[in-house]
């Protein structure tokens, strides 16, 4: 994706000067409501437009992004505590292992996560 978008950011480079080279042409702006008058090179004014309607719709898709930043950030948090509990599990296997569980918990759960092959009553080994 970055290989895109840095090729994307050359090509418009690219076209941006060879744009500039081959207009020279000079251009007035009026800024109607306001009496102030500019006089510019035509490429300035294109690739001004074209800057500012660049930042017109990064100002527009930010309020966007910042919750998919924030639903990034929550779940990368959620990972790196899932990630530390089953490090925490591996290093101490005996606890977690049915046989350890309270008695409430193994018959709500079942013989799920036990080792070994289960039986077809799935109460039988728990007492």
């Amino acid at each position: 994706m970055r290989f895109l978008a840095r090729l994307f950011s050359f090509a418009f480079a690219v076209f941006a000067i060879l744009f500039a080279a081959a207009n020279h042409g000079e251009v007035t702006l009026r800024l109607w409501p306001l009496p102030y008058v500019a006089t510019l090179p035509i490429y300035a004014a294109v690739l001004g437009a074209v800057v500012l309607g660049f930042l017109a719709g990064a100002l527009a898709l930010w309020p966007s992004l910042h919750r998919w930043r924030r639903n990034s950030r929550r779940e990368a948090r959620t990972i790196t505590a899932l990630q530390q509990e089953a490090t925490q599990l591996r290093k101490h296997p005996s606890e977690g292992s049915p046989a350890r569980r309270p008695i409430f918990r193994r018959l709500l759960m079942g013989n799920k996560g036990a080792s070994g092959a289960s039986n077809s009553t799935g109460d039988a080994n728990l007492l």
